[in-house]
């Protein structure tokens, strides 16, 4: 089974790196029961910047009219990040879910008309939209200290877990394809060896980060985050939950804050707990398993060992003592750190003893990174 999750593009935002800025297909895009009848506008409103609309939509229910006009909105002010993520097993297409992602919700809204159509409720709002990536919101001050505008209210809690939700969903469509997908693993020219009677075949690698996901999921941490790519993200000044992100070609770290930690939870769930370890396979003839073994490497532990110098460098393994690592829980400047730009080569020793049917039938040697749990 194999996964796949492609970016199609953030309108009027961000695309992924490694995939040019292209109209959504239209086959993506849902009927439009929802249009806007003005031309949007950044403006001030109650000392707030805030972007205003005026939209048109039809659904069955008052509420689920107003669902479709928020949507129409926030996706106009912020923009939209579209993925699709399909699944694909025996080469037949199994499943197939689109994703997309607004970092904003309804500040305020204002119903202009409301009648009922032949194709349901339609509905008319002036909507006033926020850009959500602020610490902490302060959604709603009732007007007296007896009433409450619960609708008010509802649309900008509601917006905003819509909000949260998806991007989690986002998240987690990457991370899905963590451990492999996530690396790329070279060979060198294996050796071997008698000691004794044993055969010790010497199988030098070398692991870096794939280009491609680590650029997917930079997007996507930069596309979800609450808080601005600043120093007042760092060291949990400001946010519970802080993600640093290195590119696999940049000097220079970036930050993804997070008002709660649901987002690390993810990371910390899919990345570190899935335990990645190195699987070395041996085939033969017909290219049958004949022997296969899996390694643990501390790099890939979540322990922290050390940052890359001033000149991109991480220094050389001292007696087995990793002096880098590809992600970190707990590193000097955030909650977790992904370390893009780490590189490792190492030498993995395997040892066949009595065994003479296993080195006559060797053909082939496979190395990739799997999960534990696939280590059997």
């Amino acid at each position: 089974m194999r996964r796949y999750a492609l970016a199609l593009g953030m309108v009027g935002l961000l695309t992924f790196s490694d995939v040019q800025a292209q109209p959504i297909p239209a086959y993506l895009i849902p009927n439009p029961i929802a249009v806007a009848l003005s031309v949007g506008q950044w403006l001030i409103k109650d000392s707030r910047k805030v972007y205003y609309v005026q939209v048109k939509s039809t659904a069955a229910t008052p509420a689920l009219a107003r669902a479709e006009g928020f949507r129409l909105a926030v996706s106009q002010a912020i923009g939209t990040l579209v993925l699709a993520e399909s699944e694909v097993k025996n080469n037949e297409l199994i499943r197939k879910d689109i994703i997309q992602y607004s970092s904003g919700y309804v500040e305020d809204f204002k119903v202009l008309q409301e009648i009922q159509a032949e194709d349901g409720v339609q509905v008319v709002m002036d909507v006033w939209v926020s850009d959500s990536k602020i610490a902490d919101r302060l959604l709603f001050v009732s007007e007296d200290k007896a009433t409450v505008n619960g609708v008010k209210a509802s649309a900008q809690y509601q917006t905003l877990l819509d909000e949260k939700n998806n991007g989690d969903k986002l998240i987690t469509a990457v991370l899905n394809d963590f451990p492999a997908r996530a690396f790329d693993v070279s060979i060198g020219k294996t050796q071997w060896r008698t000691v004794g009677r044993s055969l010790e075949i010497y199988v030098p690698i070398s692991i870096s980060w794939d280009e491609a996901y680590i650029n997917a999921l930079y997007e996507v941490l930069m596309a979800t985050r609450d808080g601005n790519n600043s120093l007042d993200q760092r060291y949990g000044k400001k946010y519970p939950s802080v993600v640093m992100i290195k590119g696999k070609k940049n000097f220079f770290k970036a930050y993804a804050a997070y008002s709660d930690s649901h987002k690390l939870g993810l990371i910390e769930d899919l990345i570190v707990s899935s335990n990645p370890m190195v699987f070395v396979q041996i085939k033969g003839n017909g290219s049958e398993k004949i022997y296969s073994q899996c390694l643990k490497l501390e790099h890939m532990r979540g322990g922290f060992y050390g940052d890359s110098t001033v000149f991109g460098q991480y220094g050389a393994d001292n007696y087995e003592i990793p002096q880098g690592q590809f992600f970190a829980i707990s590193p000097p400047d955030a909650s977790i750190g992904i370390y893009g730009d780490y590189k490792l080569s190492k030498e993995i020793r395997l040892i066949i003893e009595g065994q003479t049917a296993i080195v006559d039938q060797m053909k082939t040697i496979e190395v990739r990174i799997i999960k534990s749990k696939e280590c059997i």
